[in-house]
Formats: structure tokens, sequence, C-alpha cells
């Protein structure tokens, strides 16, 4: 485990084991409320604490402690114990924050996050230059949607996939109260927008005025104006992936690569495109296989010359799943199973060295024309995944899955049940058409290509 990941979950620990019973917090009952920025005690990392206390009838923020690991006049590590006044923070502010805290509200409300419809068209730019105008005002009617922005917006605050849990970096708010109470509440993953949620030992808030309070107490205006920058970009990005980011590659292609498209002969289209490096690709839905399949492949900027190569792919596909075998029939028994076919991928040069890993653990695949080989990746609805090499023999490779594998009483393939963890088994384990297990090995160091 890295150093970092470790005291970072080490200190998130401690936060969500304060004592955190935060009913009814009132201010007159707080001895000080402490922010920290970082890891405390850490000198590995850069780190921050302001400590907020009454004083005179105002509460006063105080610069407690700030190390940085780099300072750009001396280069070097700079730390700096000195107990500085900061400025006055209103007590409507903290109020809110106790408020906030006591109520314990999980739910996400669009209010709070305050977002400008104006801002949202500001930064389309922000997500791809390339478009033209009649394509950037479809973009901007969706944005003026509220109906589209709400759910790009809860697409933001409960991604699918969520950042490192490292990514709060130790960003935590700890109220002392006099009856000898701690109450803590810290980042403790992060979505894509305003640090969310933060945490504590009962629930998790999306509430982004804690983040705004947060950056105001720790008088941070350039990453409170970050994090209010990269909400818009995130939404907008959202709204642009879901609705218009394959329709728009998809048009410019048509118009660009003609003679491409013609070859297509209308059974390919895009489920997903996307650019990069002078290509533009991902995943195509063809009218000639099954619905769970897609096919996976690139198409270069300067690929007229290679048209018939696209159009092959599919019909190397088409050919393969014509013929029927253990791993189709038990994907069309599971529904809403997506299949990833990388078409191409065995013909490129860099399918010498996998053939080569492959053949320590099943030698017949030299004997093999790796060109009609077909390497498929299977996602199930159980949330379990295995990846196939689809053999010309009629022979199926297993080269890894997560899940746990299993057979039936006669020793056949009988598919795959969720295990604990998310481990993925590599393996190479060869199967004939119906799925008896002939040969292989269960521990294989078979890279993924």
């Amino acid at each position: 485990m890295k150093p970092k990941f470790f005291i970072y979950c080490l200190f998130c620990f401690l936060i969500l084991h304060l004592n955190a019973v935060a009913q009814d917090i009132k201010l007159q009952n707080i001895i000080k409320i402490t922010f920290d920025e970082g890891i405390p005690d850490n000198n590995l990392y850069p780190h921050k604490t302001v400590e907020v206390v009454p004083e005179q009838g105002q509460w006063k923020s105080y610069q407690t402690v700030y190390y940085t690991t780099y300072d750009p006049k001396t280069k070097n590590p700079f730390s700096d114990s000195t107990r500085r006044f900061i400025k006055i923070i209103s007590a409507d502010t903290l109020t809110l924050l106790l408020d906030i805290i006591s109520k314990k509200d999980t739910t996400v409300n669009e209010r709070n996050f305050n977002i400008s419809i104006n801002q949202l068209i500001k930064y389309t730019d922000t997500v791809d230059k390339e478009i033209n105008p009649q394509q950037k005002q479809r973009f901007i009617d969706a944005i003026e949607n509220k109906s589209i922005v709400h759910d790009a917006l809860m697409s933001c605050v409960f991604p699918i996939m969520r950042i490192s849990s490292d990514g709060g970096g130790g960003s935590s708010i700890v109220i002392k109260t006099k009856d000898g109470k701690d109450v803590g509440i810290s980042k403790m993953e992060s979505s894509f927008i305003n640090g969310l949620p933060w945490g504590n030992n009962e629930e998790k808030l999306y509430d982004p005025r804690i983040t705004d309070i947060y950056y105001a107490v720790m008088n941070n205006v350039k990453e409170a104006q970050r994090e209010r920058g990269w909400m818009y970009r995130w939404i907008d990005k959202m709204i642009y992936q879901k609705y218009f980011q394959t329709a728009f590659y998809w048009e410019d292609f048509k118009i660009k690569h003609p003679e491409v498209y013609a070859s297509f002969k209308g059974t390919l289209t895009p489920a997903r495109l996307v650019k990069g490096n002078g290509v533009t690709g991902d995943s195509y839905v063809s009218s000639r296989l099954p619905a769970y399949a897609l096919i996976i492949f690139w198409l270069h900027d300067n690929l007229d010359s290679a048209i018939y190569k696209y159009k092959s792919y599919e019909d190397t596909v088409v050919s393969v799943f014509k013929k029927r075998n253990f791993l189709f029939d038990y994907i069309k028994s599971k529904k809403d199973t997506r299949v990833y076919v990388y078409a191409g991928r065995m013909a490129g040069k860099n399918a010498l060295g996998y053939v080569r890993e492959i053949k320590e653990y099943y030698p017949e695949i030299e004997k093999l024309n790796r060109y009609k080989a077909l390497l498929i990746a299977c996602m199930n609805p159980n949330k379990t995944s295995s990846r196939w090499m689809i053999l010309p023999n009629d022979q199926l490779l297993l080269l890894d899955y997560t899940g746990k594998l299993v057979y039936t009483a006669d020793g056949k393939f009988d598919g795959f049940v969720p295990d604990s963890g998310v481990t993925r088994h590599h393996v190479c384990l060869v199967f004939d058409s119906k799925g008896n297990r002939i040969g292989g090995s269960d521990n294989a160091n078979v890279g993924k290509y």
C-alpha cells in the first residue's frame, strides 16, 4: 500500500471515529472549530490548519500550522507554526455550517449548487473546440433544459466510478464543544464536483455549501474558484458525452470520409465515439450481429487507402458469431450482458508478443492463423467480467475473469458467479466449443493486449 494512501486512510479512520452525534449543535456551545487541509503532522505532504475561536464577541480565524514541501523562494520545504490572524468569520456562516451538519441531510438539493446557465454556456468551449456553430447551438439548447442539467449534476455527484479515495487530500472540519464532544466531518471520497461528499461515521453529506464555507475559512479563494469552474466543466461534459459526442463525431466523419462511410453499407453505426491523436473510434453496433455485441476499432484520419480493412473487421466478427459455442449460449442466457469485440487486434505487430506469452500454456497457438483469432471481453450484469480469445479451430481461451468460475457436475463451463472483492484472476484455460476444459493453466501470466 502506498504511504500516502495508508496515512490518509488512518487519518480518515480517526475522523470517522470522533463522536459524531451532531444533533442541535449551537454556536454558543462551541469552543473552537478546526479546519485542516492535507494530512496533519505529516511532512511528506503539504498541510495547513486554521482554527476558528470566539474572542470578544466575534469569531476569529487563525492559521496555526502551514507546511509546504517546496517554497519557490528557497526551493526547500517551509514550515510556519506561528499563530497568525486571518479574518473574522461571520456568526451566520458558522451557524449555517452547524445547521447542515446537525440535520445530516444526505439528499442533494440542486439549489445549493447555485448553477448559472450563462456560466454553463460559457464553459461549453472547454468540452470540444472543434464543433461547428450549428452543433454548438444544439449543445446550448440542451444546457437550457433544466431537466437535462439536473440529470448531469446527479451524474457528477454520483459518478459510476469515483476519483481515488485519497482525492479529498485530508480535508476535514472538527468541532469541539463545551460538553467535551468532538464532531468531525471530512472528504472521504471525491465525486467530480465540489469535493463531495463530506462524511462522518453515520452519513455522507452532499451539500456543496460545506465546501464553500471550508474554502472561505481557509482563505483559499483560488481553490474555491477552481471548484466552481470544475463544476461547470463537468456538467457540460456529462451533457455533451450523453447527448452529442457520438452524434457530432459521426456527422463529421461522414463528411470527411464519405467513401469509408459508404463502405459500411448502413450496417455499422456508432454506439460511442471518442477522438484522440488523429483517430476516431471506440464501439460500433452492427445490424448483422446480436444486440449485445459491440465492435471496437479505431478509424485513422488518413484511412482512405485502407477502406476495405474496416469493413472486413465486421465481416470477420460476423463469421465468428455465426458459429455456435458454449460461450455464446451462456451470453444469450444472461440478460443485459455486453460483449466488446476487439476487431483486428490480433493482426497488429504487438500481437506476436502476445502469442508468445500464450504459447507457454497453449503451444498449439503457433500453428493457428492469428489473423482469424478474435479477442472479446464480456461484462455481465452480476458484476462479473471475463476476457476470451476465440480461435480459428473453434477452441476458446479464457484469459482472465472476475468473480468465481464454476463448472457443471461433468466438468463443463457453467459461467461465473459474484465473489467477495474484485480480484481479477489471470489464467489461460482452453475449452472446446462445447465447454469442456481441455488444457491450459489456472495461474498464467498473460498480459492484457
